[in-house]
């Protein structure tokens, strides 16, 4: 597949996408996230979810997602404005939720989430907030853009890049994944004889 070939499918893609995503969502002046991690779920978040989709009026989305990563802060939930405003609830209780109005009226506008102040999270920039469930919502928020430019520069480049970046594994040695690459490339044939 050449350059060309990737980009069109790419944007094919994303044009797909957001018109499946526009219209699960047309007529909805707020989305509602509910985060189920492990943490989250040990604490009611499932019964915080089920209330709310019983109580909430037509015009609201509820979705769910996995955790942020602030545990101390489950169940949490990140209520989405008409005007795309953020403003989080957390240690929601299912009381908290009986009524609707009770659920919104806990919303602070004024008040920041100073937990995530000064930090800028890059490869989890998005998470607990993006609908686990649906691949509209995140290819909608950037996801496979990466995956789009490596597949239309050169294997080399992209393992320059990973390389200039300093990424590296996960499996506990932290080694550079570049040189990984870098030496699966270097074989000339993989195959078993």
């Amino acid at each position: 597949m050449n350059n060309s070939n990737v980009s069109i499918s790419f944007e094919h893609l994303i044009k797909s996408s957001n018109e499946r995503w526009t219209l699960s969502n047309t007529g909805k002046t707020q989305r509602i996230i509910v985060q189920t991690g492990q943490c989250s779920l040990a604490v009611g978040a499932t019964q915080v979810t089920e209330i709310l989709k019983d109580l909430v009026s037509n015009d609201s989305k509820i979705t769910t997602a996995g955790c942020d990563g602030t545990c101390f802060n489950a169940p949490q939930a990140i209520v989405v404005d008409s005007s795309g405003r953020k403003h989080r609830l957390t240690n929601i209780a299912p009381e908290d939720v009986s009524t609707i109005s009770k659920f919104l009226n806990k919303i602070d506008s004024s008040s920041q989430y100073a937990f995530n102040d000064g930090q800028r999270r890059l490869t989890m920039d998005q998470c607990g907030e993006l609908d686990s469930t649906d691949i509209d919502d995140y290819i909608n928020n950037g996801g496979y853009k990466g995956l789009a430019k490596a597949l239309m520069i050169p294997p080399a480049s992209v393992i320059a890049e990973a390389k200039s970046s300093g990424l590296r594994g996960r499996g506990g040695a932290y080694f550079p994944a570049a040189l990984k690459w870098e030496r699966t490339r270097s074989f000339k044939d993989n195959s078993c004889q």
